[in-house]
């Protein structure tokens, strides 16, 4: 039954594909990968072909990425959300949307952190710090800072830890 559903909607979208100035149409394509994301097995395949049509907005489209980056984290698919980040870096590079920007460079620190890359991840979370301050995103830098405080206790680098914990509780003043 799921599956006759699922075809149905994936169908639905494709005709609606021709008309993609509508905003109603807009609407529904997003609806539908919205709808998507939140089962529990995700079907990949399909996700990124409702990614592919051009009648998402790129802030539906990063919403989406958003969600598909949180969903494959928690299922473990650290590959899959590398992809989506990338993929979302490319979108935000394009559009100059600069706080999503430092968004995805801190989901890859998130990403690495997940993958036992804690070296990775400080650095990565590191550069996206210093993105988000280069362009005022200030709420990115000061939890990039935290995550690299959070890691850094864990190393039982307390006086590093202390030192970036410290930064981030002054930026968010």
């Amino acid at each position: 039954m799921k599956f006759i559903i699922f075809t149905f909607l994936i169908s639905f979208v494709l005709c609606c594909h021709s008309f993609a100035n509508s905003k109603e149409i807009e609407h529904n394509s997003y609806f539908i990968a919205s709808k998507l994301i939140d089962q529990d097995s995700l079907n990949y395949p399909k996700i990124d072909s409702l990614l592919n049509l051009n009648n998402l907005s790129s802030k539906e489209q990063v919403r989406l990425l958003e969600r598909l980056i949180s969903k494959a984290i928690n299922q473990s698919k650290y590959e899959k959300a590398l992809k989506y980040v990338y993929r979302g870096l490319e979108l935000t590079k394009t559009k100059k949307l600069d706080s999503a920007q430092a968004n995805f460079l801190k989901q890859i620190g998130i990403v690495e952190y997940y993958s036992s890359n804690l070296k990775k991840a400080i650095s990565s979370f590191k550069q996206a710090s210093q993105f988000a301050q280069k362009n005022q995103v200030f709420p990115i830098e000061a939890s990039c800072f935290n995550n690299i405080g959070g890691i850094l206790i864990e190393q039982l680098n307390f006086t590093e830890a202390e030192f970036y914990l410290k930064k981030s509780i002054e930026i968010s003043e």
